[in-house]
């Protein structure tokens, strides 16, 4: 698992499992979109995370760019 995926579990107060932690590592090794550069993911629609919630628990921690 990568050192961004790693924080933003920890960030998002979620335990990293090894199924997930599996699945993140073969999606990381598959994605072809980031064999070239990084990829910028959009918290609230690709991960369907409500960001007020997240701000209001981890505000003192997290800063979202907004795009």
């Amino acid at each position: 698992m990568d050192s961004n995926s790693m924080r933003t579990y920890m960030l998002a107060d979620m335990p990293i499992t090894e199924d997930a932690e599996g699945r993140i590592d073969h999606y990381l090794g598959a994605d072809p979109r980031r064999k070239h550069g990084q990829v910028s993911n959009n918290l609230g629609g690709d991960f369907a995370i409500d960001i007020p919630a997240l701000r209001e628990r981890r505000h003192h921690r997290l800063t979202v760019k907004r795009h």
